[in-house]
Order: structure tokens, then C-alpha cells, then sequence
């Protein structure tokens, strides 16, 4: 629900078999973490779904002092009981929904965490909404089956997320690595990982790294696309699957269409 005030989130949290949990872990066995991520969709010219940006997000400074800000997914905000019994909850979103614009779609991307008897269980799911009330849209570039095709199941950050759906709420180009300085901007950043070891910078000997939580150092360097790395549509399908020809993205293509390999569009 979307006031002048801010945003508040209605949301049930169940177990496999459909019992309310109790996010305490007082009345059901153990706690449950419950996270959000709410995002605002832009629109293109030609009225389909340009890319997000994030209300939700935090300052994370690297070890020489660079900051950059990044979309997370917070539990800062206040929750509130609506019916312990049957998993009923309300969230308040903590940051300020600054730039709102009440006829662009905004989505929520929920994160529900719990282990039990050391057995973690994950859920996660998204809404978009506009609040004068009008029909959403979605960007779809590529597709999970896509890109299950390879990876055979999506996963990313321990498991939590598993969609590209999911994935665009937080990298879009507001999001950085402030020790690496690269762009953790998906379509950016997707292609450099799948271009990998062909990267003219890789080349030159400079790994392609991405520094991730608690100073993890993930190097793609040695990444090989199995096919023709020109071949855009191995990995490009949805709503939006001609957009890679119809709207180019130069920061993408560039590192994605190398001099010396040959242009498809088939």
C-alpha cells in the first residue's frame, strides 16, 4: 500500500506444508529473515519497460575509501503482527521512496530465510503495482529457461534469488563495485562474465573481478562462451527478446560483439 508517508508491504510467510510461521521462531521452530527490495520500472519511447532503479539501497565503502551505492534488500523498516497464526505480516519500508512516480510501475522482490535443523530454506517472491492504479509491465530481455538452458538452475547470492527477473530489481546502473569499479549493471555485467577470457582487457592481463560480499574476490577471467559469443539470441528470448536489435546498447554490445568475430542476427 502506497501513502504519502511510504510503503507498506502485506505478506504471508508459510512453511512446505502451509502452516503460518512465526518470524520469532517463539510459536513455530526457528526465526525467519524477511527481506525486500522495491524498486521503480522506467519506460522507454516507445512505452515497453526500460530498467529499474532502487529505493531501497545502501552505501558500501571498499578497503581504499571509494564509495558506491547499492540496492539491497532491507529489514530496517518496522513489522508488524497482522495474524501470527496464519503467517499474516505488514512491512514498513524503511527508505524514503524518493523520485516516486505514481503512473510507473514499482515491484517488490520479498526474501523469506530459514534453517532448521541445518537445513536452510529459501522463498522469494515478486509484485509490481502503480499506485494511480494502472496496468504494470515488465522488462523481459531474457528468460529463465534461457538461461537454465546452460546453468540448468539460475541461482545467485547463496540461492536467495533464481530468476533474472529478480536479478534487474538490484543490477541495473545504479549499482557498482567501489573496489573493482566495475558496473554491476546486469547487462553490462552479464555479458562481460559470458565473454570472460576474450575480454580485450583479460588480454592485456587484467582479470575481470567482481568483488562481493565480505571482500569475496569472484574472478571471471576464465570464462568461455560455448558458442559464438555474436550469437545474441542464444540468450536473448521474452516480451522484449528483439530488443538487443531494435534498441542496442552500446555500454552491452561492446563487450559483448568483438571486432573479430562475426555479426548474426538469426
Amino acid at each position: 500500500m502506497f501513502a504519502s508517508t511510504g510503503l507498506t508491504i502485506s505478506f504471508t510467510v508459510t512453511d512446505g506444508s502451509g502452516v503460518g510461521l512465526d518470524l520469532s521462531g517463539r510459536l513455530t521452530d526457528s526465526t525467519v529473515a524477511a527481506s525486500f527490495v522495491v524498486a521503480q520500472l522506467a519506460v522507454e519511447s516507445d512505452g515497453t519497460a526500460g530498467q529499474y532503479t532502487a529505493y531501497t539501497t545502501n552505501p558500501v565503502t571498499s578497503s581504499s575509501g571509494t564509495v558506491a551505492t547499492q540496492p539491497i534488500a532491507e529489514a530496517s523498516g518496522a513489522f508488524t503482527v497482522v495474524d501470527v497464526t496464519r503467517g499474516q505480516y505488514t512491512y514498513a519500508v524503511a527508505a524514503p521512496l524518493t523520485g516516486l512516480d505514481p503512473t510507473l510501475t514499482q515491484t517488490v522482490g520479498a526474501l523469506a530465510v530459514r534453517t532448521v535443523g541445518g537445513v536452510r530454506a529459501i522463498a522469494r517472491d515478486m509484485y509490481s503495482a502503480r499506485p494511480d492504479g494502472g496496468a504494470t509491465i515488465a522488462r523481459q530481455v531474457v528468460t529463465d529457461a534461457t538461461c537454465d538452458s546452460c546453468h540448468r538452475a539460475l541461482d545467485a547470492h547463496g540461492g536467495r534469488w533464481t530468476s533474472s527477473a529478480q536479478c534487474v530489481l538490484c543490477h541495473q546502473p545504479q549499482n557498482s563495485d567501489p573496489t573493482s569499479g566495475n558496473t554491476l549493471d546486469f547487462k553490462v555485467m552479464v555479458h562481460k562474465i559470458h565473454r570472460g577470457s576474450s575480454l580485450p582487457s583479460v588480454i592485456a592481463g587484467k582479470p575481470y573481478q567482481i568483488i562481493g560480499f565480505r571482500q569475496s574476490v569472484n574472478d571471471f577471467s576464465t570464462v568461455v562462451f560455448p558458442q559464438n559469443i555474436a550469437r545474441c539470441t542464444a540468450c536473448h528470448a521474452g516480451a522484449q527478446v528483439d530488443r538487443w536489435k531494435t534498441a542496442p546498447s552500446k555500454l552491452a554490445c561492446t563487450v559483448s560483439q568483438p571486432p573479430d568475430l562475426p555479426r548474426t542476427r538469426t
